[in-house]
């Protein structure tokens, strides 16, 4: 049975797809959060709203998306594997 494509098998391969979610939802959740904590925030401290929304709900954002992103790579390793 050949991998798919060039890809790594199982164990590396969730690890790797957990590291590209994790800078997904870091990257993303950073633009997200910036602009929703200025948007929030009162208009003589946007940029500082902007920072302390990102560092509270940073963190959250990105271990959410590295949890989905080991547990898809996990299901599909399992199942390429059974299969």
């Amino acid at each position: 049975m050949s991998h798919e494509a060039g890809r790594e098998p199982c164990p590396y391969r969730i690890f790797d797809d957990m590291g590209v979610a994790f800078t997904m939802g870091a990257v993303g959740g950073g633009i997200f959060h910036s602009i929703q904590g200025a948007r929030h925030s009162p208009p003589g401290s946007r940029l500082a709203g902007s920072l302390l929304a990102v560092e509270a709900r940073g963190p959250v954002l990105d271990g959410n998306f590295a949890i989905w992103g080991a547990l898809y790579a996990s299901f599909g390793t399992t199942i390429y594997t059974l299969r």
